[in-house]
């Protein structure tokens, strides 16, 4: 079973880094918004291809992120990451696709014609969000 990673970006605004796919139709979501990631290659750890995928598709050197969710599809183990990006788009080097945007993720999955795996990261991520804020507030409540 093929094993994807991808992560999700996000800056000191909250914004999500989305990456406009090339317009090819002999790909998955040609045209389409995504997050960043690919494929782990024979040898690799999940991790390993995470981190080779981003100096691929950006040019950054990965070294903070989180696993956020694993997803299993019919035939794909597909491994969720999240981490900050404290750098301006222009500051990437763009390796694949026709462009990269930070932006707020509602606002993403409203404005953005966003594929399906990518709507699934973003809904993941909102979801979290939502999570960690009602564990705020119950604690809070619970002082």
């Amino acid at each position: 079973m093929p094993t994807i990673v991808s992560i999700l970006f996000v800056n000191p605004d909250g914004e999500i880094l989305v990456h406009h796919r090339d317009n090819d139709p002999r790909i998955l979501f040609p045209d389409q918004w995504s997050i960043i990631g690919g494929h782990v290659e024979d040898g690799e750890t999940p991790e390993q291809a995470l981190i080779r995928e981003v100096r691929e598709e950006i040019g950054h050197d990965l070294t903070q992120f989180e696993h956020l969710a694993t997803f299993y599809d019919a035939d794909h183990t597909r491994h969720f990451y999240v981490a900050p990006l404290d750098k301006p788009v222009s500051a990437l080097v763009l390796g694949e696709g026709q462009g990269l945007r930070f932006i707020d993720p509602r606002r993403a999955l409203d404005e953005l014609d966003v594929c399906l795996t990518g709507r699934r990261y973003i809904e993941a991520y909102l979801c979290h969000l939502a999570y960690l804020e009602y564990l705020k507030h119950r604690a809070n409540d619970e002082r």
